[in-house]
């Protein structure tokens, strides 16, 4: 099972913390995201896990993302800030790996045309847990019903798309017990949160060329 993570420079926890703790909670292998616009983390050889180097673009301008996403064709995963629609529908005809949060912006920032687009061009979604875990009153409530209506999309034109918790330090990150409880309470299948996990990020991390120790 695979978790996606901010780590330092960009947060307080380095990436062996945040594997460790990663691995004693029961993960396979974590996928650092941190934003394009922070400083590039240093990563040991040796990890408790493995590491896979990915990086989240953040643009202002869909100019700009095509710009950073060229910067980084050669990590791991790229994936897109997303939350805005223009920025979402740029990140699928750059051809990412992931749009991050696509639904977290004002208004329908990822409606059924982008759906059925990242379903033809493969580019995966991110169900965030991460305001589920971490808000609460009508924020929590919004980003619940954000999730339900990602899902549905994704389940209706086959959008791939993985579950995380957007852990932004080691003391965010929640056991897979933890993320597939959380998970089940706005709707997702026990064997979709199994493909979401392990099946797409191990794809992605393929299809990139990243040498993938695979999950039995």
């Amino acid at each position: 099972m695979y978790e996606f993570v901010h780590a330092a420079p960009e947060t307080c926890a380095t990436p062996s913390r945040v594997a460790y703790t990663a691995a004693r909670a029961g993960y396979d292998a974590v996928i650092l995201r941190n934003h394009s616009d922070a400083d590039e983390a240093e990563v040991p050889d040796e990890t408790h896990v493995p590491v896979y180097e990915g990086v989240e673009v953040r643009a202002n301008n869909v100019e700009g993302l095509h710009e950073e996403v060229r910067r980084y064709e050669d990590a791991d995963i790229v994936a897109v800030h997303g939350g805005d629609e223009a920025i979402n529908r740029a990140a699928i005809d750059a051809g990412v790996d992931l749009i991050a949060h696509p639904s977290r912006g004002r208004g329908r920032s990822f409606d059924h045309v982008l759906a059925r687009k990242a379903a033809d061009e493969g580019v995966a979604v991110e169900l965030s847990l991460a305001s589920v875990l971490r808000s609460s009153g009508g924020e929590r409530v919004g980003a619940i019903r954000d999730i339900h209506e990602l899902l549905m999309l994704s389940r209706k034109y086959g959008t791939p798309f993985v579950v995380s918790a957007d852990p932004r330090d080691h003391l965010e990150l929640r056991a897979p017990r933890e993320l597939r409880a959380v998970a089940r309470l706005v709707g997702v299948e026990d064997d979709e949160f199994g493909r979401a996990t392990t099946e797409t990020p191990e794809r992605i991390l393929a299809d990139n060329d990243a040498p993938v120790e695979v999950v039995e």
